[in-house]
């Protein structure tokens, strides 16, 4: 097997706890989307910023380098 280095954009975050962190995201829209009261920050785009970071993560094989880039 040959060393990889990936560079990810974004926070440096690991795979766990951005899905962690999403799954956080999506239980707070689902609570406001039954209910009148709106959150205060953009839980959407939050949302949308942490699947396109996740995503990324599909190119990760055991043994790669993990360099992170910082955000956009």
């Amino acid at each position: 097997m040959t060393k990889r280095t990936i560079y990810i954009d974004g926070l440096k975050l690991g795979f766990k706890h951005g899905a962690d962190l999403l799954n956080l995201i999506n239980d707070q829209l689902n609570y406001h989307s039954k209910n009148d009261v709106k959150p205060e920050i953009n839980l959407v785009a939050i949302s949308k910023a942490l699947k396109e970071y996740l995503s990324q993560w599909d190119n990760i094989e055991l043994g790669d380098q993990v360099n992170y880039r910082g955000g956009k």
